[in-house]
């Protein structure tokens, strides 16, 4: 079995490059939590970049996940991981609407953003 190589610093780094991204940029966010989640999200994804022509940011805590390779110039994409990173991110996110099929938003460590209004 192969393991992918992980580097501590790269969600972190990941974090930087998706909080320096223009507001408008970051205005629709989706975030796939595993594999399953991307595929709820594919759809909606497609329908918004290819169909109705929006950006969109695309974060995933699935290192392996398919659309951090995406050819499609609509997405940015960006891997955190389950650690201290996705926890910064989800409490600090601004962005206008926020796209996951993470139903225990609130329940464990990863709670709503603290410092600015986004739809979930």
């Amino acid at each position: 079995m192969k393991f992918p190589s992980i580097s501590l610093g790269r969600e972190w780094k990941e974090l930087k490059k998706f909080e320096s991204l223009e507001p408008t940029v970051r205005s629709i966010v989706f975030y796939a939590e595993n594999a399953g989640s991307t595929v709820h999200l594919q759809p909606l994804i497609d329908e918004l970049t290819e169909n109705l022509e929006h950006e969109i940011c695309y974060i995933t805590s699935n290192l392996l996940d398919p659309l951090l390779t995406t050819k499609n110039n609509k997405i940015h994409a960006f891997y955190i991981g389950n650690g201290t990173a996705r926890t910064k991110l989800f409490l600090s996110l601004k962005a206008d609407v926020l796209v996951m099929d993470m139903p225990d938003l609130e329940t464990f460590h990863v709670k709503r953003s603290k410092t600015h209004m986004v739809h979930y």
